[in-house]
C-alpha cells in the first residue's frame, strides 16, 4: 500500500468535515480558525507561483513542494511533532495530486 493510501482517511475536505490542524495555504479561501501566515500550505501553488513558467501543472507545483519541504530538516521536524496522528483538512482533498 503507497503511503498516500495508507493515509487517505486522515486528509479532510475543510468545509465538509472535522478536521485538526488546517494544512491549506493562508489564502482567501481559508476557513475562519487558520492561522495567518498557515506554514503548512504548499507555496508553489499560489496564484503567483501558479503564473511563473512551468509551474502551470499542479503536478509540477506538488513535486516541487514535496522536493523542497524533504530539504528542510526544521520543517519536517515540525510536521512530525505536530501534525503526526491528526486529521489534517484542506480545501482541496485530492489526493491524487495534493496540492
Amino acid at each position: 500500500m503507497n503511503l498516500v493510501a495508507q493515509h487517505k482517511h486522515m486528509v479532510v475536505h475543510c468545509r465538509k468535515a472535522n478536521y485538526d490542524v488546517y494544512v491549506g495555504r493562508d489564502s482567501g479561501g481559508a476557513p475562519g480558525d487558520a492561522p495567518v501566515g498557515c506554514p503548512w500550505g504548499n507555496p508553489f501553488s499560489s496564484l503567483d507561483a501558479k503564473a511563473l513558467e512551468g509551474f502551470s501543472e499542479v503536478s509540477i507545483r506538488t513535486a516541487t513542494y514535496l522536493q523542497w519541504a524533504l530539504s528542510q530538516p526544521n520543517y519536517l521536524a515540525r510536521a512530525r511533532s505536530d501534525l503526526r496522528g491528526k486529521v489534517l483538512g484542506n480545501l482541496h482533498r485530492d489526493l491524487q495530486g495534493a496540492r
